[in-house]
């Protein structure tokens, strides 16, 4: 079970620094490409981030569905809850907003959707830092 829990730690660090990342830098720097390259740059934004958050999400879901069952040491139920509900509102709002702007900004640049993408964005980095906060406290009181 401590492997279950390492690699839970692992990847939520991972997706916490990824989020602050693209928040922090790689957005910002959608609003100095010209019109007439954003196409490929925002492809190759999309591309490669995916490349990432497709392998450490499922590993994200599959290490919370684990400690459902058999437990994460130092967390209680309701942690495990709030933990699971911080997950479930990154994964709603990146379907319910940050996908559907990607796929705006697909076909166009738009400053007006690239200013609601980092702005929402601003949610889902808060919700990462929240669940990878929770996990540090609780490895804390598991290791003392």
């Amino acid at each position: 079970m401590a492997i279950v829990v390492l690699i839970q730690i692992v990847s939520t660090f991972l997706l916490t620094g990824l989020s602050w990342y693209v928040q922090l830098v790689h957005y910002p720097l959608f609003h100095f490409v010209s019109a007439s390259e954003f196409h490929h740059f925002h492809k190759a934004h999309v591309t490669r981030t995916n490349v990432l958050v497709l392998t450490l999400l499922p590993i994200e879901i599959v290490t919370t569905c684990i400690t459902a069952v058999y437990g994460f040491p130092g967390l209680t139920h309701a942690q495990w809850i709030l933990g699971g509900v911080l997950l479930l509102g990154i994964c709603l709002l990146t379907m319910t907003v940050q996908m559907p702007l990607h796929t705006k900004l697909s076909a166009e640049k738009s400053e007006d959707n690239i200013e609601k993408l980092t702005r929402s964005h601003w949610i889902r980095t808060a919700l990462w830092s929240l669940r990878l906060a929770l996990l540090c406290v609780c490895l804390l009181r598991y290791l003392r």
